[in-house]
């Protein structure tokens, strides 16, 4: 069946590109590699990382992708890097309450003052007539 062979070619590009991107990370061990760069291998590279984070949780290998971002002039900067796992390093994980901190100290945005109480004005301007 055609169809049937689009699904595998589909597959074997995924584990090639999956392979391609760990190619990359391990050609620079250790070093901090630019989202950008593995989009141009991969656009999905985020589902190949993941296909690449469980190969090696199931091979037990002590070796982990670890991801950061950095944000520079109001821009986030993603990497990743493979590297040995080591769980005396603490693992640094960020709520979107604590990015939405940092962005307001970032660009010093203040909540706005709640509005004055209007109860005297009428809901609807029709309704006083």
């Amino acid at each position: 069946m055609q169809g049937h062979s689009n699904i595998n070619s589909a597959n074997e590009s995924f584990s090639t590109q999956a392979g391609k991107i760990e190619s990359l990370l391990r050609s620079r061990y250790g070093q901090w590699i630019p989202a950008y760069q593995l989009a141009d291998v991969a656009l999905q590279y985020c589902a190949r990382l993941h296909s690449i984070r469980k190969k090696l949780r199931n091979a037990g290998d002590s070796e982990v992708i670890q991801n950061k971002t950095e944000r520079i002039r109001g821009q986030v900067h993603g990497s990743y890097r493979i590297c040995q796992n080591d769980a005396s390093e603490p693992v640094k994980t960020e709520s979107r309450h604590s990015r939405a901190v940092q962005f307001e100290r970032e660009f010093n945005v203040r909540p706005s003052a709640p509005a004055a109480a209007t109860s005297d004005l009428p809901l609807f301007p029709w309704s006083s007539l």
